[in-house]
């Protein structure tokens, strides 16, 4: 016990206790700094390579009959179809399941118009009613990128989306921002912004 309250410092164990004092602290920093870069590490990086546009310009109810009918104007609609080229990286371990595949477009007066997919089941009757889309398609030269497909850990996968928005094409060249959202089943979602 006299030992023990003398004020004799004893170095050799000052050193030691210094030195596992300084391993645990290395220790617990890496640690940290693993789980923090781990925790904060996107397990994707997502990007639209190229957006291609097809715009139409449908006119309604023609009055080539002639009569009272020939006085009114016919009904138009201007709409533009949208085909986003998107690269989905998977960087994590695990396979990147696909919920949704959703598109937004800002307009210039601030208003969000969402477009409306054509899913796997529409694009081929959209391509026998609208034979511009085929070319376009084909020039992807990808496979559609759609809900239910899957991103393998460490892979890449590539593909192509189609919107319809109901607006002019004018309006599409002018917006102040478009993005494509992919959600999955057991990640965060990512959202694409797509080039002007």
């Amino acid at each position: 016990m006299a030992e023990f309250l003398s004020s004799a410092p004893q170095t050799g164990n000052t050193r030691k206790l210094l030195l596992i004092g300084l391993v645990v602290a290395l220790a617990l920093a890496t640690g940290f700094a693993l789980f923090y870069h781990h925790e904060n590490h996107a397990p994707l990086q997502a990007t639209a390579t190229r957006v291609l546009t097809l715009p139409l310009h449908t006119v309604y109810g023609s009055n080539a009959k002639g009569g009272a009918a020939a006085m009114e104007a016919p009904e138009t609609e201007d709409s533009i179809y949208v085909i986003p080229l998107l690269r989905v990286e998977n960087t994590s371990d695990v396979p990147l399941f696909i919920k949704d595949v959703t598109s937004s477009v800002t307009l210039q007066d601030g208003r969000d118009n969402p477009g409306r997919r054509i899913g796997a089941r529409d694009r081929e009757r959209l391509q026998a009613m609208v034979p511009g889309i085929t070319p376009l398609v084909k020039q992807t030269n990808l496979p559609p990128l759609d809900p239910e497909g899957q991103v393998a850990p460490h892979s890449t996968a590539e593909g192509y989306a189609i919107f319809l928005y109901t607006m002019p094409s004018t309006e599409w060249d002018k917006r102040k921002a478009a993005d494509v959202r992919l959600d999955f089943y057991h990640q965060d979602a990512a959202t694409i912004p797509l080039p002007k």
